[in-house]
């Protein structure tokens, strides 16, 4: 199976990070290389300023999620999910949302990859992070701090 590219990306500010709307949900929301989520969209009406949307860890998966609005419904989507499907492209067939360092709240662009469910094993293998405990709230203040 063919895994797509990175989409092309123009950068919108003076810092390396990048902003595309979030497919599906265009004119409401972006996505950053960053990892990160903004919301445009207020009720009814565009703000004057982006709003960064905070992100909640699932202490189950141990993964970060946000929450977006489409015509009334609230949907919780995974952080991983969103970037990569921005910048990325969509999910085709069985491919798993990866992350190159293992880091669950590591949702920078260039950490994420779409691959097979064979290689995203192979990686929590090597990287050590097969079946982890789930990760806490205080390691994901931490890496939220580095960024």
């Amino acid at each position: 199976m063919q895994i797509p590219p990175m989409r092309q990306t123009k950068v919108t500010s003076m810092t390396d990070e990048t902003w595309l709307p979030v497919p599906g949900y265009e004119g409401r929301y972006e996505a950053s290389t960053e990892g990160r989520v903004r919301s445009l969209f207020r009720k009814s009406r565009l703000r004057a300023e982006p709003l960064i949307l905070a992100q909640v860890l699932n202490s189950q998966t141990g993964y970060l999620q946000v929450a977006l609005c489409l015509r009334g419904k609230i949907s919780m989507k995974r952080v991983h999910t969103v970037i990569l499907e921005t910048f990325v492209g969509p999910k085709l067939g069985k491919l798993d949302a990866c992350h190159f360092d293992g880091n669950r709240v590591n949702n920078r662009a260039a950490n994420l990859r779409w691959d097979t469910r064979s290689a995203n094993h192979l990686d929590k293998k090597r990287h050590g992070t097969f079946n982890p405990p789930p990760i806490t709230r205080k390691k994901s203040m931490e890496v939220t701090a580095m960024g």
